[in-house]
């Protein structure tokens, strides 16, 4: 028979309530209105701390750590929650690893037996990966939206590597050579110039095997025959085909980075969605060429042959009419004449046609 105390027992089992919270990334901390002091509970992820081992900070240090335009506002969420409103609170915060994400303060205020407001409790809850899908479609869309946009790829690239926060990003063509031409190069805040690569070897050759190709790290260990790698730092890799609409590969996008890339599954439905755009975008401009070439064509024929290249680019429906014998007048059209003998083959009467059996073009 176990006859440990249930106390004891209780305290060997996992809390439900905390692994579900670590579960979801989810912190609590508790705010002493008397003292301002938080206190971040153990056990929890601590990327919203000030430090991963700290767990007592001033409420004057975590504003200071707020972005400014939310300082204020954490100020009156407060205030309301000690008179007896529910807290609800979006902010910007900078965190232990640099970077500022975005958080969600969910609690309520603890009450003495005299009504007295004494303690803060509240979650914390990680709200970056939403945010950053939502810039992710505003991107996509303003990428769409930009009908008069002279370099839409450009424009790609360029979102590309702001929303997922990676160092190069690039859209390139296959050429019948099997090499890659790029089209597109953002690198380091800026567009860069284009350049050729050989297919084979590197990342981008495993593109056209799956809808999307991710190599989370030592990418340029994975591909040693790929130089651009390491020349380039990159540490992480993932890219999307560009398909036409056969479904051949037409060409790649692709985004590099010196380290991890942050939300990966959001950074791949990203570049999944921007590659479908880029690949509509490459078969327009394909569309194009082959319209200027063609318009091309005609104007070089219509100089040289005015009266032939009249007819070739005149209507099919008005050539028709034409050879018919029915010319068109402001969208008007005459029925075709009845074709009769002309005199000057030798028409001259019906005793002349019966002399001749009738046929009127026989040779007498």
């Amino acid at each position: 028979m176990n006859l440990m105390p249930w106390n004891r027992r209780d305290r060997r089992r996992p809390d439900p309530l905390r692994t579900a919270l670590k579960s979801a990334g989810v912190r609590m901390w508790t705010l002493d209105l008397d003292s301002e002091i938080i206190e971040w509970h153990e056990g929890e992820p601590s990327v919203f701390a000030p430090s991963p081992g700290q767990r007592h900070e001033p409420l004057e240090n975590y504003l200071g750590r707020l972005h400014a335009a939310d300082r204020d506002r954490l100020r009156r969420a407060i205030a309301r929650a000690i008179e007896g409103r529910p807290v609800d609170f979006d902010h910007r915060v900078w965190c232990h690893d640099g970077m500022l994400r975005r958080a969600q303060l969910l609690g309520d205020v603890e009450r003495d037996g005299s009504g007295v407001a004494h303690t803060l409790h509240a979650l914390v809850v990680d709200r970056t990966d939403h945010y950053r899908a939502l810039e992710a479609l505003q991107a996509v869309a303003a990428v769409g939206s930009a009908g008069g946009d002279e370099a839409p790829l450009q424009s790609m690239v360029a979102y590309l590597a702001g929303i997922l926060r990676v160092d190069h990003a690039l859209i390139g063509e296959v050429t019948d050579a099997g090499t890659i031409q790029t089209l597109a190069v953002y690198s380091k805040g800026t567009l860069a110039a284009n350049f050729e690569y050989q297919l084979a070897g590197t990342p981008c050759a495993e593109i056209g095997q799956s809808p999307v190709c991710y190599f989370p790290s030592r990418v340029a260990q994975l591909f040693p025959e790929d130089r651009l790698l390491t020349e380039m730092g990159v540490d992480a890799y993932l890219g999307a085909p560009l398909l036409d609409r056969a479904g051949q590969l037409i060409g790649i996008m692709a985004v590099l980075h010196g380290g991890p890339i942050e939300s990966p599954d959001t950074a791949k439905a990203l570049v999944s969605l921007l590659a479908s755009r880029a690949s509509a975008e490459l078969h327009r401009q394909h569309a194009s060429d082959a319209l200027a070439r063609r318009t091309l064509l005609l104007s070089r024929c219509s100089r040289a042959f005015p009266t032939a290249s009249s007819y070739v680019t005149r209507p099919a429906a008005s050539r028709t009419r034409t050879l018919q014998g029915a010319p068109c007048w402001g969208g008007l059209t005459r029925r075709p004449a009845r074709m009769r003998p002309q005199p000057s083959l030798g028409a001259r009467s019906p005793r002349w046609r019966v002399r001749c059996g009738g046929n009127p073009y026989a040779t007498s």
